[in-house]
C-alpha cells in the first residue's frame, strides 16, 4: 500500500512541474511581448521629443536646443539597448523551454529566431 502511496504522490509531483512549465511558458510569452511593446513606446517617445525640440530649436535658431534634442535621440538607443537585453533573455528562456516540450521542431513558435539570436550570444 506504500508504494501505490509513493506512486500516486509521484504522479502529482509531475502534474505539478507540467502545470508550472505551462505557466511559466506563457509568462514569458507575455513578458516577451510586452517588453517588445514598451520599446516600440519609448522608441517614439524620444523619437517624437528629438524631432519636436529640434524643429523649435531651427524655428528660434538656439543651439542650446539641438543638443537638447540629440540628448533625447541618445537616451532613447541607451533605453533600447537595455530592452534589447532583456528581450534577449526571454527569447532564450522560450527557446529553452520550446525545445524541451516541442516535439516537432517545425511546431515551435521561435525556432527562427536561433540564427538571429546567434549573433548576439
Amino acid at each position: 500500500m506504500n508504494s501505490t502511496n509513493a506512486e500516486s504522490s509521484n504522479q502529482e509531483v509531475v502534474a505539478e512541474i507540467d502545470r508550472f512549465s505551462e505557466i511559466e511558458i506563457q509568462k514569458v510569452f507575455d513578458a516577451l511581448l510586452s517588453t517588445q511593446n514598451l520599446r516600440v513606446q519609448i522608441g517614439t517617445f524620444f523619437g517624437s521629443a528629438s524631432l519636436t525640440t529640434l524643429g523649435i530649436a531651427f524655428s528660434v535658431q538656439k543651439s542650446g536646443l539641438v543638443i537638447i534634442a540629440a540628448l533625447f535621440f541618445w537616451i532613447s538607443i541607451l533605453m533600447d539597448f537595455i530592452t534589447r537585453g532583456t528581450l534577449l533573455s526571454y527569447y532564450y528562456r522560450a527557446l529553452v523551454l520550446q525545445k524541451k516540450f516541442s516535439p516537432d521542431k517545425s511546431e515551435s513558435f521561435l525556432e527562427g529566431w536561433t540564427r538571429f539570436l546567434a549573433g548576439y550570444v
